[in-house]
């Protein structure tokens, strides 16, 4: 999504998956935004007193004429007030960039609006006066408020809805009025005055920021380089601002978690930092290994050296997985910069070479006997001088980047990758160190930096040591094969702080059994590990301290998902909704689409009748589903019937006569899946936990350095999309 369109507010970030950069048409769509507004979420997460008008208007009553004393209070007599539905607007469609209307409708704009003064009053009853209340607003108008006759001004220029804390104390057990009093800022033609409101309980929390309109996505990496972000902009609260919000992988698939806003719930760490750095700012050497008697000099914001054949390594425990980034420059046409990708000892080391002719060369020594391959760099990648536009500026910089992930190293050049036909394998699968190396004085490097950590996936996946069970390598990642009795495998060095994840599933829901990981592992007298229970639908959370069992902690995995249906022609009456994986799924809510859409030429309201059916063994089988109440706009309507297990439900609808009926938002009932994203993050004495989407919360303790491992109880599993990364700060 390009556009933001906060008026309309339908716009929201999708995303198409390909094997190649190339091969991108329709079919690789996602069904489902990557991104989405909140709105329809809050319906969900709070208890809504009095909806606001984006998914059906709100009876109101108003009036333009002048008000007589008391119409702020409950019982005043306004029988000769108008009758009609909120909200109120003089556009009914969005007036883009203030330069042309669009045929995207405000949805919200129920009541034409144009007079300079509006009244409105809108009653409600309390059984109990909430905690925590909020108020959902958009206004483009100068408005005052009153709470059963307390006044709070608005005065803005709103192209979108906005939330408000609200004191509890303006609101009484019983009957409840909100009046509103709102001036037109403007008359013309253009004019975008308008107003709607909602009222929202929402519990023991203050109220999340309302986010419209994702768009302008940018994929980028976080400072560490293994961390995935995605930045673009939208409005929250009505300000246009850019937001930024973490990627995963549930096994090969993107998910973004929610718009990080003021007040949203869980755990939403900064970007992390690399865990060494040096931007070469003070002439400090205190971090680096000169070898062989070299000598290196730090001026003018970078590291050279002082004559030919300098070497260093960087300062630091020998690891057997990270990334190691060094940007670099060559000032003459033959020069030259290279790294040691791994180096143990002078006897057995891998360098990485980038020449500017145009090639580059790896050069491994085992045991002291030397091996080299020299290859082109890709066709498409040019140091900058050899363009005759540029060819009198500076030498530009370049970035060299080296993954190692057991004995396997992926090298990269400004992004290209340099082993994109597969990675150098070595027999180097043991800890080693990293460093430079300047054959030539004509070299220079800047911003280097290093962190301890693995990104991995498919066939691709490697150095697991094994404890136990039967586990083995292969295009779907790491299967577990052993059925019966624990099994366990651990990788990596210990670490204080660091963040893990990882995707399991079963191609079948599993009814016993367990599959899950060691967010924390010590030693077998001190752990914790986490695990989805097949049996009790629970995610367990088991804890050994000094050899000893500490209370065991558990958590129901039934949550609502989110889920887009699919169709092969536009338009029907059927819609599929497939599941990431097998899931039981108990229930429905639908989020009913209202009005008049031109855009799709078809006008929406409450179908006559509604069935689901779950695909079962390939055949579509009905459900025995039972509506709470009746067929309504605005809010969830809320759909149980019994268990059933599935990948995938169809929706039928019978339309009435010209007119037709869809879901905006469909959330499902899910029990228990066969796949799980599981994550943790080690920090400060903090033991973060999470699964899928949810912040399960935290566990303190004084551990000592641990490692990550992976585990099953009576069961197989594949365990696939493995991301591990230190975090910066206390290694010791």
């Amino acid at each position: 999504s390009n556009r933001m369109g906060p008026r309309s507010g339908m716009y929201e970030i999708g995303a198409a998956q390909s094997d190649g950069p190339m091969n991108f048409d329709n079919s690789k769509k996602y069904p489902h935004p990557l991104l989405t507004r909140n709105t329809e979420q809050h319906l969900l997460d709070y208890k809504i007193i009095l909806p606001s008008a984006e998914h059906g208007g709100w009876p109101a009553r108003y009036t333009t004429e002048d008000t007589k004393e008391g119409w702020t209070k409950v019982g005043y007599n306004d029988k000769d007030w108008l009758d009609s539905l909120g909200g109120f607007g003089r556009q009914e469609y969005d007036y883009f960039a203030n330069v042309r209307f669009t045929h995207a409708k405000i949805r919200a704009r129920k009541t034409f609006w144009t007079s300079p003064k509006i009244y409105l009053r809108r009653e409600f009853i309390l059984k109990e006066v909430p905690a925590k209340m909020a108020l959902k607003y958009w206004v483009f108008a100068d408005a005052n408020f009153y709470i059963n006759g307390k006044k709070i001004t608005i005065n803005e220029r709103s192209n979108t809805y906005s939330t408000m804390q609200l004191d509890p104390a303006l609101f009484v057990k019983g009957e409840n009025i909100i009046a509103v009093e709102a001036v037109s800022p403007c008359s013309d033609n253009k004019c975008s005055q308008f107003i709607d409101f909602g009222l929202y309980d929402t519990g023991k929390n203050d109220v999340e920021d309302i986010v419209i309109g994702p768009g302008q996505p940018n994929f980028v990496a976080g400072p560490n380089g293994f961390e995935r972000w995605l930045m673009y902009k939208a409005y929250f609260n009505n300000k246009q601002v850019q937001g930024i919000d973490r990627v995963h992988f549930y096994d090969k698939e993107m998910v973004v978690e929610n718009s990080t806003v003021k007040n949203t719930k869980g755990y939403r760490p900064k970007p992390a930092m690399p865990g060494f750095i040096d931007y070469f700012d003070t002439p400090k050497y205190d971090n680096y290994e000169f070898l062989n008697g070299s000598k290196w000099e730090i001026a003018d914001g970078v590291l050279s050296p002082e004559k030919l054949g300098a070497a260093l390594l960087l300062k630091q425990v020998a690891e057997t997985n990270y990334r190691f980034e060094v940007p670099f420059r060559l000032i003459e046409k033959d020069a030259q910069a290279t790294i040691y990708a791994f180096y143990q000892d002078e006897k057995n080391w891998l360098k990485i070479q980038i020449n500017s002719n145009s090639s580059w060369v790896s050069e491994r020594c085992v045991k002291g006997k030397k091996e080299i391959e020299a290859k082109k760099l890709p066709e498409k990648f040019a140091f900058l001088e050899n363009n005759p536009l540029v060819s009198h500026y500076d030498a530009p910089w370049h970035t060299l980047t080296v993954y190692k992930n057991d004995n396997r190293f992926r090298v990269e050049l400004d992004q290209f990758n340099l082993t994109l036909s597969g990675d150098i394998i070595t027999t180097f699968s043991e800890a080693g160190r990293v460093g430079l190396i300047a054959a030539f004085d004509r070299v220079a490097f800047d911003a280097i930096q290093y962190t301890m950590g693995w990104d991995e996936y498919d066939d691709n996946i490697s150095g697991w040591k094994d404890a136990s069970g039967n586990w083995s390598v292969t295009k779907k990642g790491l299967v577990q094969s052993q059925v019966k009795g624990e099994a366990v495998s651990f990788k990596g060095n210990p670490a204080m702080n660091y963040e893990f994840s990882a995707y399991v599933k079963n191609e079948k829901l599993p009814s016993s059994g367990k599959a899950g990981y060691f967010p924390l592992y010590v030693d077998k007298d001190n752990y914790l590990r986490a695990s989805v229970n097949y049996q009790t639908r629970k995610f367990e959370i088991e804890q050994k301290e000094t050899g000893k069992p500490l209370v065991q902690q558990s958590f129901s995995l039934q949550k609502k998902v989110l889920r887009y249906y699919t169709v092969k022609e536009y338009p029907t009456s059927s819609y599929q909704y497939d599941f990431r994986n097998e899931s039981v799924i108990s229930g429905i809510d639908i989020l009913w689409m209202e009005g008049n859409y031109p855009y799709l030429k078809q006008t929406f309201v409450l179908p006559q009748s509604v069935q689901f059916y779950a695909l079962q063994e390939g055949k579509w089988v009905m459900l025995n589903a039972k509506l709470e109440g009746t067929l309504s706009f605005s809010l969830p309507n809320h759909f149980t019937f019994p268990e059933v297990k599935t990948k995938a439900i169809k929706m039928v609808v019978m339309n009435q006569t010209g007119f037709a009926s869809r879901a905006f938002s469909a959330w499902f009932t899910e029990e228990i899946s066969a796949g799980s994203f599981l994550r943790c993050r080690r920090e400060n004495g903090e033991l973060h936990l999470f699964v899928d989407d949810t912040y399960l919360g935290e566990v303190k303790g004084d551990w000592g350095k641990s490692s990550v491992g992976l585990f099953t109880d009576n069961q197989s599993a594949a365990f696939n999309g493995m991301l591990f990364y230190e975090l910066s700060g206390n290694k010791n």
